[in-house]
């Protein structure tokens, strides 16, 4: 191998080192870090209410223009 091509490599080789401990430690901040178990008493888990969405098809309201069809619930 040549000294020109191990001078171009090792510093490549050490900044690829250096990006990868970065992007894991942001990997791991997020997502192991910042993890939440769900408890049991959770209001989400126990909330058996009806769920009603809301559709709405007409395209003009998205758009901020008058229309004449209503929202449908289901």
């Amino acid at each position: 191998m040549s000294t020109f091509y191990f001078s171009m490599l090792m510093p490549t080789v050490v900044i690829m080192w250096v990006v990868n401990i970065v992007l894991f430690w942001r990997l791991y901040t997020n997502d192991v870090l910042r993890y939440q178990p769900v408890k049991d008493n959770d209001h989400m888990l126990n909330d058996r209410g009806m769920v009603t969405a809301v559709v709405n098809n007409n395209h003009a309201a998205a758009l901020g223009l008058p229309s004449d069809r209503q929202n449908k619930t289901d």
